[in-house]
């Protein structure tokens, strides 16, 4: 079962998770946060920045267009994919949380459904 949103009257299992997905001399993205729930599962996407970002450079990469926007995707063992920016089609659903930040940093939330 496919659900666009995270459960209400769950609070969700923490999982241990701290996954580099990119590194280089200016930014750095991690995965941290995965909160698995009946119907999905949540993480959250770190970004820090060796330089202080402008006002509203995060917020293009969540929202922009083009390279601006920052793309990624999940993909299950058994090849279901989905992505940040194409809408669901298949039995996978990634959908864009909230997010915050400014500066060296920014977190972005996602939820994710079904569990694998």
């Amino acid at each position: 079962m496919t659900a666009e949103r995270k459960p209400a009257t769950e609070f969700g299992v923490p999982m241990a998770a701290d996954i580099p997905l990119f590194r280089d001399d200016d930014i750095a993205v991690t995965v941290t946060s995965l909160r698995a729930f009946s119907t999905g599962f949540t993480y959250t996407l770190h970004m820090l920045t060796r330089e202080p970002q402008e006002v509203g450079a995060f917020e293009r990469l969540r929202h922009g267009h083009g390279d601006e926007l920052l793309r990624h995707s999940v993909r299950y063992p058994d090849g279901a994919t989905a992505d940040n920016v194409t809408p669901a089609s298949g039995p996978l659903t990634l959908v864009t949380g909230s997010g915050g930040g400014g500066g060296h940093r920014y977190e972005l939330n996602f939820w994710v459904s079904p569990l694998p």
